[in-house]
């Protein structure tokens, strides 16, 4: 049993493949188990063997098959099913996919053309515009390194050590003769140390510039052996020095402060638009239609004529409960004809609610999970598979003056009834959720995680620089306000008794509830006691799958406006 296993590096196909598997397992009950084991690289089922029949032994369940002909859409038929299964039946919804198959000559195909270029066109503007920030925040970033260098030169001018505080300050001098000093033109230092016999030649003030270099202060320059004008020009150039030593490093910190406070608003700015760009490509990655790609998907297509004005809805769930076994009674009779294979004649709870009854804050702690499957285990997932489509079909008034139904077509549901092991419905909802990620949100998932990974360890850097710098900013609490008064009085209980919360969420931060339930309840019973588990749970989906099958049935005589024809299966 491999919980570790990274299901998202899997491709498409064994994605597919790996939840045709799970699901056909789940259709029996000796197909389960060769113990908890489920090898993901020998995929018995998907490759066409056939599962052990347990006591189901079909993936058929229950279809239903209704024409319906009204004036309002199918969210009601929709909604009642919904209501059905996880009000009344318990069960959570976990949604699979959705799509579309307008045909050719379709009024929906122009539409949904229409939407997508819509979408298109706001989704480029808004990639332009976080393109344009992202140029921003680099350039910061860059600027900000810069900025550091120049600041660590003054640090280390500081340094206790001599030799490191020397060479810091001979560093600062270099920048200041190159970018400031210079700039004087024949009155540089550079200028005046050339002699006149050289090309714009100077006074010949040969080693002006390491005299620069090596004095410390103007009382070194009153000792030179040097004329007065020699004298003179250096002094005016430390002292020069001096006051642009200090107003430089005052201006590379007040620079970075700023560029700080304006990378926080570059990054919020850049969020801002990659979450406005994530919600126009969710939607356009959501227009999903089934479009045939090459002849051999062509020819086995079971869609309607493509001529023809229609189009087609699809859209498949998987509704899921937690049953533990020992709250389940479970009445069997055999099938006919048959001495092995048993059915389900009457399945009730011994219990009212779903056991265990006590959660609340304690709900999966360990201590939790051991005492609900020690008592009422074992745990497993009953499902129940459900697969709606919709045939519109092409609306024709009896006369002239008949306005046709807005909705006319065959709407197809089907319900089938699984039942998991733990393991596998982890398998079963990584693989799910990774496959609808890579056909679905892979797109924005390459625009939320990579636009910013190469510059993230320096951003996430200068970003907690600026948070620090920011509350440092921050005026002290004074005494002056009632209510301050009282919280700093109180503050010191408040942080002590704030202790303990903080150091069991950190001792339970990296525990994993569910992977722990599922070893747990792998190794605290034996083989058979979790086949009869499989077994109850497969029963529990089977009575609610035609409970919920027989109550959609008998809802549709108020769902529809005009009197549907029945043609159940």
């Amino acid at each position: 049993m491999n919980l570790n296993v990274d299901i998202k590096k899997m491709n498409q196909k064994q994605l597919t493949d790996l939840i045709t598997e799970i699901k056909k397992r789940g259709l029996g009950i000796s197909s389960h188990y060769d113990g908890d084991n489920f090898d993901i690289q020998r995929l018995m089922y998907a490759k066409g063997a056939t599962p052990t029949i347990g006591i189901l032994g079909t993936d058929s369940g229950f279809s239903l098959s209704i024409d319906i002909n009204k004036k309002s859409q199918i969210l009601s038929e929709y909604n009642s099913l919904t209501q059905i299964i996880k009000a009344e039946k318990g069960y959570k919804i976990l949604k699979e996919s959705e799509s579309i198959d307008p045909s050719a000559m379709s009024a929906l195909l122009v539409t949904i053309d229409e939407r997508r270029k819509v979408l298109e066109d706001r989704s480029m503007q808004l990639l332009g515009l976080i393109n344009q920030v992202l140029k921003s925040i680099i350039s910061i970033i860059y600027e900000l390194k810069e900025l550091d260098r120049n600041l660590l030169l003054y640090d280390k001018s500081n340094s206790p050590d001599k030799s490191t505080a020397e060479a810091a300050e001979l560093e600062i001098r270099r920048i200041f003769v190159d970018n400031v000093d210079a700039k004087k033109g024949g009155a540089s230092m550079i200028s005046l140390s050339r002699s006149a016999t050289q090309p714009q030649g100077g006074p010949g003030f040969l080693d002006i510039v390491s005299v620069f270099y090596a004095i410390k202060s103007l009382d070194d320059v009153n000792k030179l052996n040097k004329n007065e004008m020699y004298k003179n020009i250096l002094k005016a150039r430390f002292s020069e020095y001096k006051d642009w030593r200090k107003i430089n490093e005052e201006d590379l910190r007040m620079r970075k402060s700023m560029l700080l406070q304006y990378l926080e608003s570059q990054v919020a700015s850049f969020e801002f638009y990659k979450k406005l760009a994530f919600q126009y490509l969710s939607y356009l990655s959501r227009i999903n239609m089934a479009v045939q790609s090459n002849s051999s998907a062509y020819s086995k297509s079971t869609k309607i004529l493509d001529i023809t004005e229609s189009s087609m809805f699809y859209a498949n769930f998987m509704a899921y409960k937690e049953v533990y076994a020992k709250n389940y009674n479970v009445e069997w009779k055999k099938l006919i004809n048959s001495r092995k294979f048993m059915v389900p004649a009457e399945v009730s709870k011994k219990t009212l609610e779903d056991l265990p009854l006590i959660k609340g804050a304690e709900e999966g702690s360990k201590k939790f999970i051991r005492t609900a499957i020690s008592k009422y285990g074992p745990k497993v997932i009953a499902a129940i598979g459900l697969e709606l489509s919709f045939k519109e079909k092409q609306m024709f008034p009896e006369s002239a003056s008949q306005i046709p139904p807005q909705y006319e077509g065959t709407l197809e549901v089907k319900f089938i009834p699984y039942c998991f092991s733990l393991y596998e419905w982890y398998l079963l909802k990584s693989a799910l959720n990774a496959l609808i990620d890579k056909t679905v949100f892979e797109g924005i998932t390459e625009l939320s995680s990579t636009s910013l990974d190469a510059i993230k360890k320096d951003l996430d850097h200068y970003i907690e620089e600026a948070r620090k710098a920011r509350e440092n900013q921050k005026p002290k609490q004074g005494s002056g306000l009632a209510v301050l008064d009282i919280y700093n009085s109180f503050k010191k209980d408040i942080l002590q008794m704030l202790v303990p919360i903080k150091t069991q969420r950190k001792d339970e931060e990296n525990f994993d509830s569910e992977k722990y339930e599922i070893l747990f309840n792998s190794r605290h019973f034996l083989k058979n006691t979790k086949e009869d588990a499989m077994k109850i749970g497969l029963a529990v989906a089977i009575k609610d799958a035609t409970s919920a099958y027989e109550e959609y049935k008998s809802r549709f005589k108020f769902l529809n406006t005009f009197t549907p024809r029945y043609k159940f299966m």
